[in-house]
């Protein structure tokens, strides 16, 4: 979720006046970052009603944890971490695997990053569903919820290059299912 230089002041306005006790503000905060939030837990969640109970899980753990966020600024960060955190505490005994046999096939400099259209926006979101998780999530931080690449670190615990590595490969990785989809 690209943010204007307003709309990040206006947030963290927001923030300070839940910290400070303003109930009033935590119903534009949530109109705000409902649908970026369920885009990103529907996309990490099994299924649908396991994305709308990480996502209400996700604001109850955030009103409990405002109080102790001391940069207003971090929010979408730590949001999204919360947000995570639900999604995979529903999904418990389920291992993720840090490496895939694509992650040692780093790109260089060289490397041809694949490029796609404003048209091929809802293609892209259909092709971004059929990726693993593994990719997955770091291409719906990065383009789709406008998080930097020290952002999605943090929040995956994996170093930055691992960040840039996993969203290269699903670049290519779209590609290549468009490209699959469009031969049928």
């Amino acid at each position: 979720m690209a943010l204007s230089k307003t709309e990040r002041l206006q947030l963290e306005l927001l923030i300070v006046r839940l910290q400070r006790g303003d109930e009033s503000a935590f119903a534009p905060l949530v109109a705000q970052w409902e649908r970026p939030l369920l885009y990103y837990l529907r996309r990490i969640a099994p299924t649908e009603d396991d994305a709308w109970d990480a996502l209400q899980e996700t604001w109850l753990r955030a009103l409990r944890g405002l109080p102790k966020l001391r940069q207003p600024g971090a929010f979408p960060a730590w949001i999204y971490r919360i947000a995570r955190n639900a999604a995979f505490a529903q999904q418990r005994g389920q291992i993720i695997h840090d490496t895939l046999p694509e992650e040692s096939d780093r790109a260089g400099p060289a490397a041809e990053e694949p490029d796609f259209s404003p048209a091929e926006a809802q293609e892209l979101h259909w092709a971004i569903g059929r990726l693993d998780l593994l990719h997955r999530e770091p291409i719906v931080l990065h383009f789709l919820d406008d998080l930097s690449i020290a952002d999605i670190a943090g929040l995956l615990a994996i170093p930055e290059g691992t960040v840039k590595s996993r969203i290269h490969t699903a670049k290519r990785k779209l590609r290549h299912i468009l490209q699959e989809e469009r031969a049928k």
